[in-house]
C-alpha cells in the first residue's frame, strides 16, 4: 500500500464526509502542500504540513487539507458530523485557551 495521499484518496474521503468537491478543488488541496511536486501528499509532507498549520499565528498557511484532516480526527464516531464538545476540542487544540471563546462565538454567535 502506498503512504501517499492521493487525488482519489481524499476525493474518497471526502465522500465520506458528505462533501463534494470538483477535480480542480481536490488537486488544489494538495498541491498547498505538495513540495515535492509529484501529484501527491508523502508522509513528510503530511507532517510539516500538520505541524506548520498547528504552529501558524499569522492565518497565511495553506489550511484546506488540515481543515479535512482535522475534521477527520474530531469526528470520532465518524457521524460526518462534529459536536459542539468535538468543535470545542478542535479549537483549543487549535487555538488555545485564550482564542478559544473568540473562535465560538465566530462559529455559532452569542448563543452557545
Amino acid at each position: 500500500p502506498s503512504r501517499k495521499i492521493h487525488a482519489a484518496d481524499l476525493n474518497e474521503a471526502l465522500k465520506h464526509l458528505n462533501k463534494h468537491c470538483t477535480k480542480k478543488e481536490i488537486e488544489d488541496m494538495i498541491w498547498e502542500v505538495d513540495e515535492n511536486l509529484d501529484g501527491c501528499v508523502d508522509m513528510e509532507e503530511f507532517q510539516l504540513m500538520f505541524q506548520r498549520n498547528i504552529k501558524d499565528k499569522t492565518g497565511l498557511e495553506p489550511f484546506q487539507l488540515f481543515n479535512v484532516v482535522q475534521f477527520m480526527m474530531y469526528d470520532r464516531d465518524n457521524s460526518g458530523n462534529v459536536s459542539v464538545d468535538e468543535t470545542m476540542h478542535m479549537l483549543y487544540a487549535r487555538y488555545g485557551k485564550d482564542r478559544l471563546e473568540i473562535e465560538m462565538k465566530a462559529l455559532f454567535g452569542d448563543n452557545l
